[in-house]
């Protein structure tokens, strides 16, 4: 088609018109064979540490609502569960430790929590990891917030 300069095509079926093909019919099937799938996927893992069918959907769920809210930014990535036992037993309880690693093409980020329970220690894991993502974010949008948030971490430079 782009050799002879033809924009488009008639398409028959039984010695009959039935549609047009166009070179942006061409040009679109392409580009979705190049589109990048965007996903993000969990990994959980657990040491000495048992969790019910109730405690994973609720994390499969928070999961998934903070991929609806983050996907666009980070476009695709895996994030690391790890869960265990830490410090001391209280009333039958046990403290969990919860690390996530969210390792994306945008970089990588970290998050802990301790908690009684499974599902909200995970949650709010999850919530800083969405603060420092949120962060980077902004730094990365808006030159004049990022030049703040530099100079306020920035470690004074003493004099020898």
């Amino acid at each position: 088609m782009r050799g002879s300069d033809i924009s488009s095509l008639v398409v028959a079926g039984n010695g009959r018109p039935v549609g047009m093909v166009t070179k942006r019919d061409f040009l679109e099937a392409i580009a979705q064979m190049e589109r990048v799938e965007r996903r993000l996927t969990i990994q959980l893992s657990l040491k000495d540490t048992a969790m019910d069918g109730i405690q994973r959907s609720s994390i499969v769920d928070d999961f998934e609502s903070f991929g609806r809210r983050c996907e666009e930014f980070l476009e695709a990535g895996t994030l690391f569960v790890y869960m265990k036992p830490s410090g001391t037993n209280f009333a039958g309880n046990q403290l969990i430790h919860c690390r996530l690693q969210l390792r994306t093409r945008r970089g990588s980020f970290f998050s802990t929590s301790e908690g009684w329970d499974i599902g909200n220690t995970f949650c709010r894991a999850l919530d800083r990891l969405e603060r420092q993502i949120l962060r980077s974010k902004e730094l990365e949008y808006n030159p004049k917030f990022a030049r703040t948030y530099l100079q306020r971490i920035r470690f004074p430079l003493t004099e020898l």
